[in-house]
């Protein structure tokens, strides 16, 4: 099966295949597998090359780029946060990737109510997939998630207008040996181990706002490297302050709402150096130490 995004590795882009894309019925998966409560997940094959995944884990792992991950308990992972809408410049493959995957994310996405509401509220054509990306960028992270030895994420459920999607960067037996996310029914004879069912490559979305999940703890060798996805969640535009700031620019403040005036802009300054407002550890300015995939 031809991968669904090729990449240039000249111009350090991403581009989706149409055939393909046009082939997908999106309609079918949100329906009868992601939004649905016998199941409640998709794993969409072959979204990257194997090559390609492979190549964007060891631009992470194999590189001085794995110091910049960022550690906040003995339990979790490691993690590299995204903010598209910040002031910082990250690589130009990384933009490019985050932005594929959530237009694809719309293109199934389009299905749930809480799409066509947020589309309504900010005045959006629900089909036009890109033009609620640049809007959702606004308020919006993305990150990726590192898990070595006997890091795991507990159990919990998300809130309504969430949805996880993450990008595989490694494969269950090949980079890590026991643990990944475990997605828990009503019925606890259908539990079900995610990690078993995709490869490098895949794309996989949950509706964690519907089941259960948890990360349980990862198991891996000395001579593999863990279990390593990129994460794009869909965070409604509630759930963060009106203007954030970010390490290394208290001039700069970001707005979570869309474009934001010269006047908000500079009572947001005011205000943020009269309460000496803190940064939080996903917004702290890092460099790439290797830029190109």
């Amino acid at each position: 099966m031809k991968e669904l995004l090729n990449f240039d590795f000249e111009n350090q882009q991403f581009s989706f295949n149409e055939d393909r894309l046009n082939g997908i019925d999106f309609r079918r998966l949100a329906s009868q597998e992601l939004f649905h409560a016998n199941k409640s997940f998709v794993i969409i094959k072959n979204f990257l090359s194997k090559e390609t995944a492979i190549k964007i884990r060891d631009f992470y792992t194999e590189s001085q780029n794995k110091d910049i991950f960022i550690k906040t308990s003995r339990e979790g992972n490691s993690r590299i946060f995204y903010y598209l809408n910040s002031p910082y410049i990250y690589p130009k493959f990384v933009v490019s990737l985050l932005r594929s995957c959530m237009f694809i994310k719309n293109k199934i996405y389009q299905y749930h109510d809480y799409y066509q509401y947020y589309c309504m509220l900010k005045n959006l054509d629900p089909k036009d997939f890109m033009k609620v990306v640049d809007l959702q960028v606004f308020h919006s992270w993305q990150a990726v998630y590192w898990y070595r030895n006997n890091e795991s994420h507990f159990k919990h459920i998300d809130y309504y207008g969430e949805l996880a999607c993450f990008l595989i960067l490694s494969e269950k037996s090949k980079d890590y040996d026991e643990g990944g996310i475990k997605v828990y029914y009503e019925d606890d004879n259908r539990d079900c181990f995610l990690d078993d069912y995709y490869e490098y490559g895949d794309l996989v979305f949950l509706d964690q706002s519907q089941v259960y999940h948890e990360v349980l703890p990862v198991r891996h060798r000395e001579n593999q490297v863990g279990r390593l996805s990129i994460y794009i969640p869909t965070i409604p535009p509630n759930y963060m302050k009106k203007t954030l700031f970010f390490e290394g620019f208290p001039f700069s403040p970001r707005s979570t709402v869309g474009d934001i005036s010269f006047f908000d802009r500079m009572k947001a300054v005011c205000r943020g150096l009269s309460t000496r407002e803190q940064i939080h550890y996903s917004r702290v300015r890092f460099s790439h130490f290797k830029e190109m995939l």
